[in-house]
């Protein structure tokens, strides 16, 4: 597979993931880091979402979909942690993991006080 071709499908990733934000479509943009040249970039929507989420969390938790949001921000929460820890960031390490167990420990409350 070409550089141009891991490009445009990182690109659609993002798009999907931009459109409706979801741990699936979060996945699929966390797939793509199996190709190195793609992992700065990866790298970066990650801790953009994370900021955004983190700014916007009280008006998402208002909203449809905040479960997907909130399981979207773990997934890049997870991997912004094992990037950090790889290259020895302690302090950034400990925040990732500190927000990781704040934000499944929330999952969990909401999940059992939300009924379809």
């Amino acid at each position: 597979m070409g550089k141009a071709a891991k490009r445009q499908g990182l690109n659609a990733a993002i798009k999907a993931f931009e459109s409706n934000p979801s741990p699936v479509s979060m996945q699929r943009v966390l797939f793509a880091t199996k190709f190195e040249e793609l992992r700065p970039r990866i790298n970066n929507f990650c801790k953009d979402y994370v900021k955004d989420f983190t700014k916007n969390k009280t008006l998402y938790a208002e909203q449809d979909g905040y479960v997907n949001r909130l399981l979207a921000a773990l997934f890049a929460y997870s991997h912004l942690e094992k990037i950090a820890k790889r290259q020895g960031q302690e302090e950034e390490t400990k925040l990732y993991a500190t927000k990781n167990q704040e934000y499944k420990s929330e999952r969990q409350d909401v999940i059992k006080s939300k009924r379809w």
